[in-house]
């Protein structure tokens, strides 16, 4: 227990060394001691101790960093209970004391800001453990107003995290993180800000006292990360000229045809202080100034199909010949003697049924049989060499070089025109080689043609033959006529 105090005491040291000290060997010193604390097996007991029982914001401070850091690393990641424990005690440790340190607050924010971006996906017993945002909030949206700051913070920090793609981990798991927030928690998140806005617009703020006027700024904060946030999954180029267009899902129509929502801002901007004045001047502009384009609120197909597996039969040449040379040599006498009934009749359903069954019998042990893996979005002319070439392109844009990624760009646009060209090739060979089966397979795969799976019900009772007997003689009964008196 004495060695415990007193590394926490060497620790607090080295924390106000590394923050306050003017000495540049001092510090630099406190900076490689404070490197291996974060490199030891035992920082995270360590991290929760400085938390407790540290008696300055630097030491808390560099707890909050270091466990970042720890969930945050892609090797040896830590497990999930641990990452929800840890989750829980952040929550906890904010709700319990509320006056911290504005930094060390903030730190530990993007601390849980992080765990729940990169824990997205997890799973415990069928449920995302970390999805239910406004529900970790709440307790502190229904408490004092130092707490509802609190609360506020961690949407808009959560919302910014999401927001911005991470270079340690994949661009692709960060696209699916976002899309999923998107489409499952943002527009709430949205609408709980301009809730939390139409409740402070109506009370009489005031905006003197430094919490009220704190609460204000996140909420405007909070309400405009929603609107700047990148809905359509692409990072926004600076060098370009479309910097004034949001694009919004279909789903968020309501809020903004709703009058209402704009003349919240307009009434916050007449009514609150010139320091808090630009805040809501970027909420008009998005609002009103810059076009808005609603894209459709159905998911891609890509997104909403899993990849199908499939086993395929491979009809070689050699096959082929096989397989013909098994049927040459077969004795078919074999199977309607069987198929023979007692009375020297033969069952057509017998019969049918043993050669259909024989030789299905000889495809599936002489064809060799093959697993597919087909996309939702994948093309016909899609193989191999492009599916090789794609995957070199995708590592040469992760690796930042840009003369390997546009040499990468070139072979694969290369590839692709060889493989459409071959794939038109093939498509052609199909009617000049005067295969009906294949061309038949290419015109449905042309077309897009899917049989379809409705079936026929027809009524089988006893009046069905005389209703159709009538139906075809109906123009053979004799007229009947009328007396005329």
């Amino acid at each position: 227990m004495a060695d415990h105090v007193q590394g926490l005491a060497q620790l607090e040291i080295l924390c106000k060394q590394l923050y306050e000290t003017t000495d540049t060997v001092v510090r630099h010193q406190a900076e490689k001691a404070l490197v291996e604390f974060t490199n030891s097996p035992d920082c995270l007991s360590k991290c929760q101790l400085l938390l407790e029982r540290g008696s300055s914001s630097y030491s808390q401070l560099l707890a909050a960093t270091c466990l970042s850091k720890l969930v945050s690393r892609t090797s040896n990641p830590l497990p999930l209970e641990q990452r929800i424990d840890i989750r829980n005690y952040v929550l906890n440790y904010l709700a319990t004391r509320p006056k911290l340190a504005a930094f060390v607050t903030q730190a530990l924010i993007q601390l849980y800001a992080r765990i729940t971006k990169l824990g997205w996906f997890d799973c415990q017993k069928d449920e995302y453990v970390f999805r239910n945002v406004i529900g970790d909030v709440t307790r502190f949206l229904q408490d004092s107003v130092e707490h509802c700051i609190i609360g506020v913070m961690i949407l808009s920090q959560l919302t910014n995290e999401i927001n911005q793609a991470d270079t340690t981990h994949p661009l692709t798991k960060h696209r699916k993180i976002a899309s999923s927030f998107r489409d499952s928690s943002l527009f709430d998140i949205f609408t709980l800000s301009c809730n939390l806005l139409k409740q402070a617009s109506g009370k009489n703020l005031n905006l003197n006292d430094e919490s009220q006027h704190g609460l204000l700024m996140q909420l405007l904060k909070l309400s405009y990360n929603c609107l700047n946030y990148d809905f359509i999954g692409t990072s926004t180029d600076e060098s370009s000229d479309d910097l004034c267009t949001v694009q919004i899902p279909t789903s968020w129509r309501s809020a903004f045809l709703d009058s209402s929502t704009l003349q919240l801002f307009f009434n916050l901007y007449h009514s609150i202080p010139p320091s808090l004045s630009p805040l809501v001047s970027r909420h008009v502009q998005h609002s009103n100034h810059i076009s808005l384009f609603l894209y459709p609120a159905y998911r891609q197909e890509l997104k909403q199909s899993t990849p199908v597996t499939r086993q395929v039969k491979l009809w070689t040449p050699e096959a082929e010949n096989t397989l013909q040379g098994c049927f040459a040599t077969t004795d078919w006498d074999v199977f309607r003697a069987a198929a023979t009934r007692e009375d020297s009749s033969v069952s057509i359903e017998d019969y049918a049924e043993y050669v259909t069954g024989y030789i299905s019998t000889c495809v599936e042990n002489i064809v060799p049989t093959i697993q597919v893996r087909k996309f939702p979005n994948q093309n016909p002319w899609v193989n191999r060499q492009v599916l090789h070439l794609l995957r070199t392109c995708t590592a040469a844009f992760r690796s930042g070089n840009e003369a390997e990624y546009k040499a990468a760009q070139y072979r694969v646009e290369k590839a692709i025109r060889a493989a459409k060209r071959q794939h038109r090739e093939k498509t052609e060979d199909f009617y000049s080689n005067a295969d009906p089966r294949r061309m038949w397979q290419c015109l449905d795969h042309i077309t897009d043609f899917r049989t379809s799976s409705r079936t026929t019900t027809i009524s089988l009772s006893d009046s069905l033959p005389d209703d159709l007997n009538g139906f075809y003689t109906r123009f053979e009964s004799p007229i009947p006529t009328t007396s005329i008196e």
